[in-house]
């Protein structure tokens, strides 16, 4: 996809989705947009999503990775009121250098880490973390972190 202007991608998942080998999704920076709708289930390895301008993931099922890397330029969001889980050693999920926002009625199994950039991380509700939530140094305000929910790690 790398140099096709004006290249997004809308991928609306009900259903499952595995890989034995290999990502889920890996996208690079030749996309302008990507936005991942999953209330089914997304099973394998990496979920690698990098658009040039924005990434937009709201997971209200189950996803199951070795890990979720989600940047663009202009921000990430991620909204969780499912279960988004790692097996492995990485980070459950991890945000690129712009301003990203996550908010997590859901539950994640794993490390949350949020690169630099004004980074907002909301636990809400029912909201858990089984892991670690690392914010990383942005110029005004290094992490903003709201929490409601349980953190346990």
């Amino acid at each position: 996809m790398q140099g096709n202007p004006d290249m997004s991608l809308y991928l609306t998942n009900t259903g499952r989705i595995t890989t034995d080998a290999g990502a889920i999704i890996a996208s690079n920076s030749g996309l302008d947009d990507l936005r991942l709708i999953n209330s089914g289930e997304m099973i394998g390895n990496d979920l690698y999503t990098v658009a040039e301008f924005s990434v937009y993931l709201a997971n209200s099922g189950l996803i199951q990775t070795s890990g979720i890397q989600a940047g663009s330029g202009s921000g990430t969001t991620v909204l969780n009121s499912g279960t988004i889980t790692v097996h492995g050693t990485g980070p459950a999920l991890e945000t690129g250098g712009a301003a990203d926002v996550v908010r997590n009625t859901g539950t994640i199994f794993g490390d949350v880490v949020l690169a630099a950039g004004e980074d907002l991380f909301r636990n809400a509700g029912p909201g858990s973390v089984v892991g670690t939530v690392q914010g990383g140094g942005g110029q005004r305000h290094p992490y903003r972190f709201r929490r409601r929910g349980p953190f346990r790690g």
